[in-house]
């Protein structure tokens, strides 16, 4: 191998040894100060050589050029230096540069200032390139023996004491050498034993990194499934609130209609109870008749003094008892609407009834059955006018009865004959009463049973009204825990963004850790 061949001495510090000596690569920033250290003593060197040179024997003129050497050497290196501070060239320049100073003033001076190559060749170390200091201590022993042979060729009067320093210098360089050898050896040895060990870590890391990447991904998978989810739940609870409001509007307006229809069914049940009331006023009414005419029939004897006006009151009271049968006719029509309304009311009634257990629609066939109701309501009432106005009819033929009776009472005596008639006709008028009596009898227990049947509608309105407004309060308490569910579920939704944005941020990190 060359001596001066730099390149082929060269060993790259990479993880394993490819030649004798070693050397590590610096980087720039490395390189620019350890470039700076060893420029520092170079300068220190300079300077004790310019004192050394300015403290010699020499002549003035001698000591100007030397000195004058050194400074613009020294110029020049620093100027290169400061150039290439970042680059292996000023590393170069700087050892050779001195090698050829040295090399003037060891060879001008007493052997004594060849040990300032010591620090310098220290400082080379700081480069940990093994070839150059060994490149520094070849050079040196050149220098070495060219002061060895100047010394036996001049045998000077202290020729054995600068044998002595120099054969010390030699001793002192190749200790230096070796002692530096090693310590960049060791150097690089830790250099490289602490980059296997980041190296170590780093491959550690980056097998968490690759940990924490698999666990990132699938969490990521899992919140991006929780993210469809909650989106999920989050239409449902639209839709559900939806329908909340949807049935509460309807349970809001069954709650309506059953008011209404509850006010309608106590109407219904004024009127029911107002029709019973008349029924029962002509029932007494029709009483009274009776007793009126068991006492015209008592005093029939006293119509034979009278025929003649026996005669005209009998005519007059036979149109009357047609037009009373006739009328009681009419009643009987009316008492058989009434039975149908009835028979009717009860059928509906129990329509109602079913319509009520299946509130669930919010009522609508219930509305259909008070319409229903509604109707035959509105028939009893024409009906129930109709009865008032026949019983008042009723009543007033009752009156001119009963004044034709007192006529023929008064006129009995002249009438003897027709006594007889009169009386069989009173019998008959009698029994109709009797028939009268009974059919308003039963018509006034039927218009009881209709309201009988009404006060059941009426209660279960009531319970279905109180049902009705339950559901309505049901269904605002519902839309209200919805509304706060979604609240909820919306905050929930806004923290599982928050954290899958955090676990792209760290599955980027780990990536860059990958990379």
């Amino acid at each position: 191998m060359k001596i001066f061949d730099y390149r082929a001495a060269i060993f790259y510090v990479k993880g394993h040894r490819n030649m004798k000596f070693t050397r590590k690569d610096l980087p720039p920033d490395q390189m620019k100060r350890a470039n700076i250290t060893t420029c520092l003593t170079v300068t220190m060197a300079y300077v004790f050589y310019i004192l050394i040179m300015l403290t010699s024997d020499r002549t003035t003129l001698e000591k100007i050029i030397f000195v004058s050497f050194y400074v613009i050497w020294y110029a020049l290196t620093a100027i290169f230096v400061a150039k290439n501070i970042y680059e292996r060239k000023a590393e170069l320049f700087i050892a050779v540069g001195f090698c050829i100073g040295f090399g003037i003033i060891s060879y001008l001076q007493n052997p004594t200032v060849m040990m300032l190559i010591f620090p310098v060749l220290l400082s080379l170390s700081v480069y940990l390139n093994e070839f150059l200091i060994m490149w520094g201590a070849g050079a040196t022993l050149v220098f070495i023996i060219t002061k060895m042979a100047q010394i036996l060729v001049n045998n000077p009067a202290d020729k054995a004491e600068q044998l002595n320093t120099v054969f010390l210098v030699c001793i002192c360089l190749i200790m230096c050498v070796f002692g530096g050898c090693k310590a960049i050896r060791r150097l690089i040895e830790f250099s490289n034993e602490e980059t296997n060990a980041v190296k170590v870590k780093a491959e550690k890391q980056l097998q968490v990194a690759k940990e924490v990447e698999t666990i990132v991904n699938d969490v990521d998978a899992q919140f991006t499934q929780v993210r469809k989810d909650l989106s999920q739940i989050s239409s449902t609870i639209d839709n559900t609130q939806i329908a909340i409001g949807i049935i509460a509007n309807g349970a809001d307006s069954s709650a309506t209609q059953t008011q209404t229809q509850s006010e309608k069914t106590n109407e219904i049940q004024e009127r029911l109870e107002h029709t019973n009331q008349t029924a029962a006023g002509a029932l007494e009414t029709t009483e009274k008749l009776r007793g009126v005419i068991e006492t015209g029939k008592n005093e029939s004897d006293e119509l034979a003094r009278q025929s003649v006006i026996v005669d005209q009151s009998t005519e007059q009271i036979s149109q009357t008892i047609e037009k009373l049968v006739e009328h009681v006719g009419k009643v009987s029509g009316i008492t058989d609407a009434i039975l149908n309304i009835s028979s009717q009311t009860n059928l509906l009634a129990l329509n109602a009834s079913i319509e009520a257990a299946r509130a669930g629609d919010a009522g609508k066939g219930f509305a259909v059955v008070a319409e229903e109701i509604r109707q035959l309501a509105e028939m009893t009432k024409v009906s129930t006018e109709q009865i008032t106005q026949i019983m008042n009819e009723l009543t007033a033929i009752t009156k001119d009865t009963q004044t034709e009776l007192k006529n023929a009472v008064d006129s009995i005596d002249v009438q003897r004959e027709k006594v007889k008639t009169v009386h069989e006709s009173f019998i008959t008028v009698e029994e109709d009463v009797k028939s009268l009596v009974g059919d308003m009898t039963t018509v006034s227990d039927e218009v009881s049973a209709v309201l009988s049947a009404n006060e059941v509608i009426v209660d279960g309105i009531s319970t279905l009204s109180g049902i009705t407004q339950e559901i309505s309060a049901s269904t605002s308490a519902s839309r209200t825990d919805m509304d706060g569910l979604h609240d909820s579920v919306s905050n929930f939704s806004t923290a599982v963004d928050h954290t899958f944005e955090a676990l792209e941020n760290l599955k980027a990190i780990a990536a860059i850790d990958e990379e």
